[in-house]
């Protein structure tokens, strides 16, 4: 039975193919998902600590007896660091100082004048709400993505939803949230968690914001809750496509494909190549390696179901391939990588040369890997400090300044029916004119 398909993008039906393995998977929401959480955000909304306590129980697996067994304490928060390995400390020292580093480029003085006459404010926001997924792995890279860019942007209070293992949290994913400066920490996973800190109870502080990935019921809360609290993304299974040319090493791309299919059964992974030999070998040591993975049932099924090898023309015909699937990842293995950065128009993050491996994007490199999904790489970027900031415009009027606009948004105003208006913009010139 095949790993995975072979396609090539020649053939008449390639389109119909690589739209089944785009699409044609367990959708990100449906009705009966739409219904579940609806019915969860509702009781939250209504009763508060009590509709969580009795979601934890059903959903999360463990049973707390009151309220403040959902609350880690600081001092278990605070002494977390000292409870992993040296090595382990070292690491992600390591990755926080590159993330850090990365997002101090990008953030923005608080204020910006236009013009004498009009300009905009930045602040940051006050309250933001991370969840940090848990149910089958632990992921500590995910609080320093997503918190050290906030606390650059000057967000001040932090509170983190995780779902807990029997009532606890792993001592990794607390030491990097004390190295972030999390101190309030909720044991709530699920739709559960986003609708306490979208809603806020007697324990859960209400946010202004929730970032963080999460399965397809935390994705679905978001959705459903956006504008009464503000989300990052939508996000949907991972997603890696990989262009190649005879320079790739197949070990290398075949532990990369690997790498993303054991994130979750409905991981898409695809190598656009230009070589048949190269899709061969590739095909050979992902067959040798897929046996000796602890999460091999899930990286099998999701190489079965939307995992592809594909023939193309030239690097070009690559290229258009991988802009219509707008990928959350795409890694260039080519030969002179970076001198075909301007053809790529749609892709959440990009890894240049055969060095630059996606997991480093992960965990270490710096850009977070909070990425857009299912396309969304055509419009929207990745979680940045822009998205814990917001802008307030301003406008201050000289007396010459409102003659002349008075005149202006008069005539508007009264184009568009609206007296009041035009009055309201004239009395400032008229009372110039007594």
């Amino acid at each position: 039975m095949s790993i995975l398909q072979r396609l090539d993008a020649e053939t008449n039906d390639f389109s119909d193919a690589l739209h089944v393995i785009l699409h044609d998977h367990a959708p990100l929401w449906d009705a009966e998902t739409d219904k579940h959480v609806e019915n969860i955000l509702a009781d939250v909304r209504r009763r508060g600590d009590a509709a969580l306590l009795e979601a934890i129980t059903h959903f999360d697996g463990w049973h707390p007896d009151c309220v403040d067994q959902i609350i880690i304490p600081h001092t278990t928060i605070e002494s977390s660091l000292q409870k992993i390995s040296p090595a382990l400390q070292k690491a992600f020292t390591a990755a926080a100082h590159n993330i850090r580093t990365y997002h101090q480029q990008h953030t923005r003085s608080p204020s910006h004048t236009s013009n004498a006459s009009t300009g905009y404010r930045i602040t940051a926001l006050q309250k933001i709400g991370i969840y940090v997924p848990g149910g089958g792995a632990d992921y500590p890279s995910t609080v320093l993505m997503n918190a050290i860019p906030a606390q650059l942007a000057g967000v001040n209070d932090i509170v983190m939803c995780t779902p807990a293992h029997n009532g606890s949290v792993s001592d990794a994913v607390m030491a990097t949230a004390t190295m972030s400066g999390i101190q309030n920490i909720f044991t709530i996973g699920g739709a559960h968690a986003i609708a306490a800190m979208a809603y806020g109870t007697d324990t859960v502080p209400r946010v202004d914001k929730i970032v963080g990935p999460g399965n397809k019921y935390v994705a679905t809360a978001k959705r459903m809750l956006f504008g009464r609290v503000g989300v990052d993304i939508i996000a949907g299974p991972s997603e890696l496509v990989i262009i190649a040319d005879e320079s790739a090493r197949p070990n290398w791309i075949a532990h990369d494909l690997l790498a993303q299919a054991e994130h979750d059964t409905d991981a898409l992974v695809i190598l656009l190549a230009t070589s048949d030999t190269l899709l061969n070998d590739v095909y050979s040591t992902i067959a040798e390696i897929l046996p000796q993975l602890p999460r091999r049932a899930v990286a099998s099924a999701s190489l079965k179901k939307r995992g592809a090898l594909i023939k193309v023309r030239n690097i070009a015909h690559a290229i258009s391939i991988a802009n219509h699937i707008a990928p959350e990842h795409l890694h260039l293995q080519l030969v002179n990588a970076d001198q075909y950065i301007n053809d790529i128009q749609h892709a959440g993050a990009i890894f240049i040369g055969h060095y630059s491996a996606q997991v480093f994007g992960d965990y270490c490199a710096g850009p977070s890997h909070v990425l857009p999904t299912n396309g969304a790489a055509r419009f929207s970027s990745p979680l940045n400090v822009d998205d814990f900031q917001k802008k307030s415009s301003w406008v201050q009027c000289t007396t010459a300044q409102a003659a002349e606009w008075a005149h202006t948004a008069a005539t508007i105003a009264r184009c568009e029916g609206l007296e009041a208006h035009a009055r309201a913009a004239e009395c400032r010139y008229s009372h110039q004119s007594t």
